[in-house]
């Protein structure tokens, strides 16, 4: 693999594993607060701190499918948290 190919890969992964989801999340986290569903604040900030954990647990089922068991129980813990 090139260097090029190396840097437009790391590129895309971040687009679509971190840069996206956390789109997809300030999006919905702004619609709440507009609707008065949620505080108002920094959606971007809410989206981070929501979507990293579970981030996190995804890419260690990827690297370590046999933890995917362990993973999900602190998703489903998280949520609830939240």
């Amino acid at each position: 693999m090139t260097l090029l190919q190396k840097m437009r890969e790391s590129l895309l992964t971040t687009k679509y594993s971190i840069d996206s989801v956390q789109e997809i999340y300030h999006r919905i986290f702004q619609a709440m607060m507009d609707c008065g569903i949620m505080r108002k604040g920094d959606p971007e900030l809410v989206s981070m701190t929501f979507a990293a954990p579970v981030s996190l647990l995804i890419q260690m089922c990827d690297r370590e499918p046999e933890r995917e068991q362990e993973a999900m129980e602190h998703i489903e813990n998280f949520l609830v948290f939240c």
